[in-house]
């Protein structure tokens, strides 16, 4: 299976107005949905569309993805969330799949930021989070 990579998202998107990441296969067996990447934002499932503004980091662990983001207006946080003071979309990628975690995180940053955007990584157990340099 080849690699697939920014430069295919990238021309998915504009040619098709929306790129799908995830298996709706893998989702039945790891309960992660798809993940919807649009001109808009992102969206899980049949949640709402999160806009690019919104969102503040992405972090990598082994086959997991996960974007942080503020909350939308209408939206609540859980016990858990209330810590932080954000939202969460998780997403479980195959491991042998053709989706590498850390291009995509930093691909959907770009996203939000541009093209030249500095991305920095840190490094933390056995996650990595990305975020946007200040």
């Amino acid at each position: 299976m080849a690699m697939q990579g920014p430069f295919v998202w990238q021309g998915q998107l504009e040619s098709e107005g929306q790129v799908v990441f995830g298996s709706r296969w893998f989702s039945l067996f790891t309960g992660s949905g798809q993940l919807t990447v649009t001109h808009e934002g992102l969206l899980m499932g049949r949640g709402p569309v999160v806009p690019f503004e919104h969102v503040t980091a992405v972090s990598t662990a082994r086959g997991r993805l996960t974007v942080y983001y503020s909350p939308l207006p209408d939206q609540r946080l859980n016990p858990i969330e209330r810590k932080s003071g954000q939202k969460r979309l998780l997403l479980g990628l195959s491991r042998l799949g053709s989706v590498r975690p850390e291009d995509l995180a930093v691909w959907l940053l770009k996203l939000k930021g541009g093209p030249m955007t500095d991305i920095d990584v840190e490094l933390g157990g056995l996650a990595r989070v990305f975020k946007i340099r200040e």
